[in-house]
């Protein structure tokens, strides 16, 4: 009986914790006059209409350096976690991100490894305090080994995203 009220408790626990954090929330911005994702998210969100178009042809038309992507996957992985920061409305983060979710397909990191917050304009996710990540420009990639930050791509790589990220990854 005991085990049975424990997983009931720890059941409604869960429900309870995840009822309050919507994945892939679109919302409607007064500022760019469209919908936006906002909030936590994952590349589902991408799949939604209002989305889909721009981030299905950046991820097609994109090429990566197939030598950089050899390298890539040679590189540990482990304890290796990277956070995104993007603008659904911004042209840079349309740009980026969709390249970005190719180079990690391509290099083996799973989604589960990514952790993606969408912000407004303002670059906030209402009722989140993201002040500690200090963003200033979107997309922002930021790159931890071990929970630690190792580095970032901002705004847009220096050379490429596959090329940055090797980088970051390497020192």
């Amino acid at each position: 009986m005991k085990k049975f009220a424990l997983l009931i408790a720890t059941g409604l626990l869960f429900v309870l914790n995840s009822a309050g954090q919507e994945m892939n929330q679109v919302v409607f911005s007064e500022k760019t006059n469209s919908n936006i994702l906002l909030g936590h998210c994952n590349r589902d969100g991408f799949a939604q209409e209002e989305f889909q178009n721009w981030f299905d042809i950046n991820y097609e038309s994109y090429s990566p350096e197939h030598e950089i992507l050899k390298k890539l996957r040679e590189i540990e992985k482990q304890d290796l976690s990277i956070k995104i920061v993007m603008g659904t409305w911004c042209h840079d983060s349309r740009r980026e991100v969709p390249v970005f979710y190719r180079v990690v397909d391509e290099i083996g990191i799973p989604d589960e490894e990514l952790s993606l917050i969408c912000v407004n304009r303002l670059k906030e996710f209402p009722g989140t305090d993201l002040s500690h990540l200090d963003i200033n420009f979107v997309p922002t990639f930021i790159f931890y080994r071990s929970g630690t930050e190792i580095g970032r791509i901002i705004e847009s790589p220096a050379e490429s995203i596959e090329k940055d990220m090797l980088k970051i990854l390497t020192q």
